[in-house]
């Protein structure tokens, strides 16, 4: 494994904490706060080797989630109305999305390129970023639910069995860290609603100030330098603020856009993390999820 660069690596964790604190996962205070920068430190070292402008990444992660409650900050379901309005992917839809991520200096310009169609018991993603492109197609075979990994110019597949009990658990896995995560919305504010992807949005708002995180800032110390030989590193980025902006169906179907704005060491930086540029929900079109797998030489 590369030695890791102290300076890098803080900056990146820094960024990313931020990113996170703003609108990306759950969980608050100083305890919450200490076991994320553990498991940021723990990704990096265990990512360190690996190129920034890495291939596609793999969203799925097999083990099923459970369902999240809706938030108290966007319009909540009818009270008695106990139907789930993320139960969504259970059905028929089509989403398209783009997605970027926080990186050491700020919001990455590379975008990865997102396409999910489900049609009845069969699910096709797409993903294509500048380095790749990914074709998976997921679906029911004697009551178990198998994904084939393939190449449509080659005719190519690799055929692998999947630990979800079903689709649905599937979709769960996708989407739970970007259209399905309402985990940080309770911390923001209401602010306004806007029309996005032809949905009607509720527009949420926070800002965070890094250097009231010092707590946080003391962990990481601990974690990375462990000497202290290089706290002034941390200091250097310890005024570190942002903000962030969610737009999430007025429905609570799903997140539609999330942005953010970093300032660091006097540079500014923002842009969209997500943005769903095309969604329809309960159609498909068969066409879309048609490919023959028989057709292909398996791996």
């Amino acid at each position: 494994m590369k030695k890791i660069n102290f300076e890098y690596a803080v900056k990146r964790l820094a960024v990313v904490w931020l990113v996170v604190s703003m609108a990306a996962c759950g969980g608050s205070g100083t305890k919450d706060s200490n076991d994320a920068l553990k498991g940021l430190v723990k990704s990096l070292k265990e990512t360190a080797a690996e190129n920034e402008n890495s291939a596609v990444t793999d969203a799925e992660n097999e083990k099923e989630q459970p369902a999240e409650t809706t938030n108290e900050m966007v319009e909540t379901q009818p009270e008695g109305e106990k139907e789930d309005p993320k139960r969504w992917i259970e059905g028929d839809f089509k989403v398209e999305y783009e997605e970027k991520m926080p990186t050491f200096s700020g919001i990455s310009d590379m975008t990865e390129y997102t396409k999910v169609v489900r049609h009845g018991d069969v699910v096709y993603v797409y993903k294509r970023n500048q380095a790749a492109a990914v074709n998976r197609l997921y679906c029911v075979e004697d009551g178990k639910v198998v994904a084939y990994l393939f190449n449509p110019s080659n005719k190519k597949a690799k055929k692998d069995p999947v630990k979800s009990a079903d689709l649905n658990s599937v979709l769960r896995s996708l989407f739970r860290d970007n259209v399905l995560d309402f985990s940080k919305l309770a911390t923001m504010e209401k602010t306004g609603t806007e029309t996005v992807a032809g949905l009607s949005c509720n527009v949420l708002e926070k800002s965070v100030d890094k250097s009231k995180e010092a707590a946080g800032l003391e962990a990481l110390a601990k974690l990375i330098d462990k000497d202290g030989k290089n706290a002034e590193e941390i200091k250097k980025i310890s005024d570190m603020n942002g903000s962030a902006k969610v737009w999430v169906d007025a429905q609570n179907r799903l997140v539609i856009r999330r942005s953010a704005t970093i300032n660091m060491g006097g540079k500014k930086s923002s842009g969209d993390l997500l943005k769903v540029t095309f969604i329809r929900i309960g159609s498909s079109d068969p066409d879309e999820v048609a490919f023959d797998m028989s057709q292909y030489a398996m791996q």
